[in-house]
């Protein structure tokens, strides 16, 4: 399931503003941009954030894909310490 990027947890409206100027305005755009580090290297480089919070947003966004997850239960986990799906 795809989510707008504005609901990703942390991301504040100026962030999305910077990455809809990018192209990315949904939380499947950013999977796609963010899903390498070379990808995220030159997402950076567009939107002026770290690769490391560029990271840390994709993970949220890769959760939120989790059937019956969503928004709410990706910042459950996130609060409780797992930060990727890989940690489930």
């Amino acid at each position: 399931m795809t989510y707008p990027i504005s609901t990703i947890d942390g991301m504040t409206s100026f962030a999305a503003a910077k990455f809809k100027a990018a192209g990315i305005r949904t939380t499947e755009a950013l999977l796609e941009a963010a899903k390498t580090a070379k990808g995220r290297k030159a997402l950076a480089a567009k939107t002026n954030f770290t690769e490391q919070q560029l990271l840390e947003w994709a993970n949220i966004a890769d959760c939120m894909r989790v059937p019956g997850m969503g928004k709410a239960r990706a910042e459950l986990l996130r609060a409780s310490g797992v930060t990727t799906v890989r940690e489930l």
